[in-house]
């Protein structure tokens, strides 16, 4: 954000009317707004890309055997908090969805740099697990 701040130096603002120098201030306000929001979108789509994989290498290890014992309901047997099969499936696309927002929002500002790569890009279409590997 301290990049889009320099858009317009200061010495430049300070020589100008005081209407120019808000109308300038605004301009400078509305470009750290946008270049936080941009690397927002890039940081998301690695924040979501990177729990996403670990989710679904989770499905697809499945140690507590959730898709056998707890396809949709907890299983007494299982330790607190594990949860299901298919609620793990609904939270992986929730966090796919996650991801695919950020990175269409990221391109349509057509920005360049952070580059998202390609695998997060394919990770974002990923088909989701239908039962573990086998064991």
């Amino acid at each position: 954000m301290d990049d889009a701040v320099k858009v317009i130096p200061s010495a430049l603002v300070n020589n100008q009317p005081a209407v120019v120098k808000r109308m300038m201030l605004v301009v400078n306000l509305k470009v750290a707004i946008i270049t936080y929001y941009v690397k927002g979108y890039a940081d998301k789509a690695y924040l979501d890309g990177g729990i996403l994989a670990e989710r679904l290498k989770d499905l697809s290890i499945d140690k507590l055997n959730l898709f056998n014992i707890a396809k949709s309901v907890p299983h007494p047997s299982l330790p607190k908090g594990s949860g299901t099969w298919n609620g793990h499936i609904h939270q992986a696309e929730g966090r796919q969805r996650g991801l695919r927002f950020a990175i269409t929002a990221y391109d349509k500002e057509k920005y360049k740099s952070p580059k998202i790569p390609k695998a997060l890009q394919e990770l974002s279409y990923a088909k989701m697990p239908v039962k573990p590997k086998k064991r």
